[in-house]
Parts: C-alpha cells; sequence; structure tokens
C-alpha cells in the first residue's frame, strides 16, 4: 500500500490515532515539546528524533474493546497496532499476553521510517522546515534523544 493510502486508512481508524497520540505524550512535558515544533516547523529528521525521545525504549496502550498498540523508540521507532477482538470479553486483569491472544495476529498498522514521520506530521501539525534547527537546540540543552 502507498504511503498515502495508509496515511489516510490510519487516520479513518480513531482508536489507532487515539493509540498513537498517547504514545506522544506519555511523558511529561511532551505537550510543550510538540508545540515548539508546530511553532518553529522541523525536518524530517528533528521529528524522527522527537518521536524516538517520547517513545522511550517502549509502552503500550490498550484496553478492554480498545486496541492495542504497541511503541518502541530508539534508533528505529516503530508504532503498531491491533485491532481487538474481545470487546464482550472482561480483559480488566489480562496480562498483554492474555490480550494478545485476542487480537488480531497481524497488526491492523505498523508505522515507521518514512510513513510514521508522515503520521506524526499530521498528527501534531508541525510544518516542514531544514535544516534540522530543532535537534540543534536540544544538543545545546543537552537533551538529545
Amino acid at each position: 500500500m502507498k504511503k498515502r493510502k495508509i496515511i489516510a486508512a490510519f487516520f479513518d481508524d480513531g482508536q489507532a490515532v487515539a493509540g498513537l497520540n498517547y504514545a506522544l505524550h506519555s511523558f511529561s512535558g511532551a505537550e510543550a515539546r510538540w508545540n515548539k515544533l508546530r511553532e518553529s516547523g522541523a525536518s524530517d529528521k528533528d521529528i524522527l528524533q522527537q518521536i524516538s525521545y517520547e517513545f522511550g525504549i517502549q509502552g503500550g496502550v490498550g484496553g478492554p474493546g480498545m486496541h492495542h498498540c504497541d511503541f518502541r523508540g530508539k534508533e528505529n521507532p516503530k508504532f503498531e497496532c491491533w485491532a481487538c477482538n474481545a470487546a464482550e470479553e472482561d480483559t480488566t486483569d489480562c496480562t498483554d499476553d492474555e490480550l494478545k491472544k485476542w487480537a488480531r495476529p497481524t497488526p491492523l498498522f505498523e508505522l515507521s521510517g518514512a510513513i510514521l514521520i508522515a503520521a506524526v506530521r499530521k498528527l501534531i501539525g508541525i510544518p516542514e522546515i531544514e535544516p534540522s534547527l530543532f535537534a540543534e537546540s536540544l544538543l545545546a540543552e543537552g537533551r538529545a534523544a
């Protein structure tokens, strides 16, 4: 599937979008960091660095009747989202492994690289610029991801 179709399908799925938004805001101060990029604009490299920082090492979000979304940061950030088939089940006390047995075996969405950057740019509303001024400011502040 081409990048535009993947992005369009992703934004048609409210639970997947909510999962990505959660992943991008799971650390304190995330909104202020994203606002900085919204105001100044950012290159793809800047956005990728910020995604990596916000995803941290790894994390996830999900719950009863919701999609299960996993994310990981580091050098190659990735976001994956599975449709939960357990809408009628009480999964309140389930472990991640138990929840995954009710999920589809392959993710609905696997976002990484250029597709992840495009999705985040659209979701957060970040204009594109060059060069990577934000990354240089993070280095100057000693907060490089």
